[in-house]
C-alpha cells in the first residue's frame, strides 16, 4: 500500500476553495485508483494547517506505469491549488510498511 501525503498551510479562509481545487476529477482517475480513500485533515490548533493524504493499493510498478496520467492531473490540480497555499512542507509518496491496530 502507498500513501501520497502533503502538509500545507493555507491562506486564511480558503479551505473550501482549496478543497474544491484539491479533489481529483474521478473521470480522469485510472481504474486502479477508483474506490481508494483520500483525506483532508486540519490541525486542531490552526485551522489553516492541513494535511491531505491518499491511500492506495497501487504498487510502485503500477504507479510508474500510471505516472504520465497521474502527473498531468496532479500538475493541473497543483496549479489550481497554488493560489490558496502559503507554504508546503512534507510532500511525497510513502510506502505503508505496517498497519497497527490500536
Amino acid at each position: 500500500m502507498l500513501c501520497m501525503l502533503t502538509h500545507r498551510r493555507l491562506k486564511v479562509g480558503t479551505l473550501e476553495r482549496f478543497r474544491d481545487a484539491w479533489e481529483p476529477d474521478r473521470a480522469l482517475l485510472p481504474e486502479e485508483m477508483r474506490g481508494d480513500r483520500a483525506y483532508v485533515v486540519r490541525s486542531l490548533d490552526d485551522e489553516n494547517e492541513v494535511i491531505t493524504f491518499h491511500l492506495t493499493n497501487l504498487t510502485r510498478d503500477d504507479l510508474m506505469r500510471l505516472r504520465e496520467a497521474l502527473t498531468k492531473d496532479l500538475g493541473q490540480r497543483e496549479q489550481a491549488m497554488a493560489e490558496f497555499v502559503e507554504w508546503t512542507g512534507v510532500s511525497g509518496i510513502f510506502e505503508v510498511v505496517e498497519e497497527v491496530k490500536i
